[in-house]
């Protein structure tokens, strides 16, 4: 039996599958792939037209190991014999006929059938395979280049359900490439040591808490103490996804962008913008972003790499000698950490960002992956390239207030993380927040510190909402909770002996936070900081973009394409992307054939086969070809 996935080439002598064609019971391999012929009652009987050969799946579809649900069904749609399928493209194309009610023999629609009310988006973010894109809707920047292949065939994935890709050898390849890329850039820090012992002492305290409740005997004790049990459970263990968001805002934003500004170049860098379907716009001003909210589309990116440079003088590091020359004469401790305290930072460097800021700029760069040296053959390819960095580019504008403020950073990540139904006042877990002080302790411990005394970090709408919300009640957010007396020794001395850094917990875990912080660890606090470096790259903004093509095998960068960003440009693409993703036009078709011998639709698509019957309630063939020619 062929376990599901596996590939099997279907093999039959290259003979043409017509509806005329006929096989003799030897060519379907039927002892060897053990399909079940249909009965007949000519029990002699040879050959089987193809039709009675499709009546097996009627017999066998039940069965997820047959090998007829995996490769015999995509023949019955006119399939090239030597074509090779999988699972997954075989569920794409059931999805889509059950989807658009399509008949044997028919071929798939260039439009969306009537019955159908939802909109492509609407569609995507209803019935898709990966549900983060159901319960968070949003699209990739990747979503609005519906033409860097074939418009059609985005539009029959959107309503085949969007199967998830499986990852493929050259995919995995890329991956790892772009991991090897970033960790030349940014150390990886190991918290792993960090976060199992700071779970041990959880346990522990909660055992010891429920212990003690054990021995309570008046029931009003017993309720205040499950009542203070319940608190520390959340407190040590909660708002998981609050503190998984923490961590990449910490780790893909803010320490990435004090990298760049301190070394001249940052990688992976998380950006995100709003789309207006009815526009056809960004969001790039505040008024417009809070007065039209609801109706904008979630955008999300990463971009690969950011560099901080003198384009006249590509060796000129002076304005970075400023700003580590400042760094260390200011923040160097006796005992040689530097502490930056970022609210006294960002006002200091002010005056470096200004005699730089017409000497240095920006140039955001996309890394491709190829297993050869080899440029993509396909224009559209190249050209999706082209457009997907200056998305990139765009965004990170908006986000930096190139078009308005620093408030529309802050305010569009606190958005991002609503629409991900995240509370952005929930408290972090002490144990993340433990484990990002060990790998951002230089630039966040004095933030910390300031939060545990309840002072101002020096972003007004931060403080502002902080004064408010925290100054005038107790604070339930208290680390000596686990790390009180002797555990924060034993704690400190488990965390040494364990450690591969060399990290010495000694100088951090002082009084000075291990108490109950007058303001929480929230994510508001990471899109307060992550807000104020974005608009501190605002200066260095530039047209500058560029295509890093990277051969997999070698790890050598082989060939880089240079442009200019085009803002026109990309109102244009998105003009059109939101066109189709709103549904008020039809998918264009591809005009170059040879990719349809890469589709896994085109077995009923009508643009390779114009031959092929259309169902009569989409109205004829030619009607529909005569939009796109």
């Amino acid at each position: 039996m062929i376990r599901p996935g596996k590939v099997l080439v279907l093999n039959f002598f290259k003979r043409s599958l017509s509806n005329s064609a006929t096989f003799k019971e030897s060519e379907i391999n039927t002892k060897k792939y053990d399909l079940k012929l249909p009965n007949n009652s000519d029990s002699n009987k040879q050959y089987f037209t193809l039709d009675e050969k499709l009546k097996v799946i009627q017999y066998t579809d039940a069965n997820e190991e047959s090998i007829i649900d995996e490769f015999i069904l995509p023949l019955s749609s006119g399939a090239k014999a030597s074509d090779t399928y999988q699972k997954t493209n075989l569920s794409k194309m059931r999805n889509l006929l059950t989807t658009f009610r399509i008949d044997e023999g028919e071929s798939l629609p260039l439009s969306k059938p009537g019955y159908i009310k939802e909109t492509p988006f609407e569609y995507h973010s209803k019935y898709n395979s990966d549900t983060s894109y159901v319960s968070i809707p949003r699209l990739s920047v990747t979503k609005l280049l519906t033409f860097q292949w074939c418009e059609l065939r985005e539009f029959y994935t959107i309503f085949s359900g969007s199967p998830v890709k499986n990852e493929t050898k050259e995919m995995k390849l890329g991956t790892e490439a772009h991991l090897k890329l970033e960790l030349e850039t940014h150390k990886l820090i190991d918290v792993e040591d960090i976060e199992r012992i700071t779970d041990t002492f959880v346990e522990n305290k909660i055992d010891s808490s429920k212990r003690h409740i054990d021995t309570l005997a008046d029931p009003d004790d017993i309720l205040l103490a499950k009542d203070d049990l319940s608190k520390l459970i959340e407190l040590l263990h909660g708002a998981i996804p609050e503190s998984s968001m923490a961590n990449e805002w910490m780790s893909k934003i803010i320490s990435r962008l004090f990298t760049l500004i301190n070394t001249s170049e940052a990688r992976e860098v998380l950006v995100h913008g709003y789309l207006d379907f009815q526009t056809s716009h960004f969001t790039s001003n505040l008024h417009d972003f809070q007065l039209n909210q609801l109706n904008l589309v979630l955008v999300s990116g990463v971009v690969d790499y950011l560099r901080l440079f003198n384009p006249h003088d590509k060796t000129d590091y002076s304005m970075f000698e400023d700003i580590q020359d400042h760094v260390e004469f200011t923040y160097l401790s006796q005992r040689k950490h530097q502490w930056v305290d970022l609210s006294q930072f960002l006002q200091d460097i002010d005056p470096i960002i200004k005699e730089y800021s017409d000497t240095y700029k920006i140039a955001i760069t996309d890394v491709k992956t190829r297993s050869w040296n080899k440029l993509p053959q396909q224009e559209s390819v190249l050209q999706a390239a082209k457009l997907q960095v200056e998305y990139y580019r765009n965004m990170f504008g908006i986000l930096a207030g190139e078009f308005d403020d620093i408030e529309i950073g802050y305010e569009m990540l606190l958005e991002n993380a609503k629409r991900r139904n995240l509370d952005v006042d929930k408290p972090i877990s002490i144990k993340t927040a433990l484990a990002l002080l060990k790998a951002n302790h230089t630039i966040i411990f004095k933030d910390y510190v300031k939060l545990a005394n309840g002072e101002a970090i020096g972003f007004e709408s931060f403080d502002r909402f902080s004064r408010e919300r925290y100054l005038n009640q107790e604070s339930d957010y208290d680390f000596a909770k686990i790390l009180e007396g002797t555990n924060r020794e034993e704690y400190i001395s488990q965390i040494k002996a364990s450690d591969k850094d060399g990290f010495d917990f000694d100088e951090i875990l002082t009084s000075d936070i291990l108490k109950a912080w007058k303001i929480p660890l929230t994510l508001r606090y990471f899109a307060a900081r992550s807000s104020q470096l974005f608009h501190l790259c605002k200066p260095f903004l530039s047209d500058s973009l560029s295509i890093e093509y990277h051969n997999v095998k070698n790890d050598q960068c082989f060939h880089t394409n240079y442009y200019n960003y085009n803002a026109n440009e990309i109102d244009e693409v998105t003009a059109r992307a939101s066109a189709f993703w709103n549904g008020t036009r039809p998918p264009i078709p591809v005009q170059d054939l040879s990719k349809c011998n890469y589709c896994d639709f085109s077995s009923r698509c009508v643009i390779p086969n114009p031959h092929k019957n259309v169902p009569g309630s989409y109205g004829s063939v030619g009607s529909k070809m005569k939009h796109f020619i």
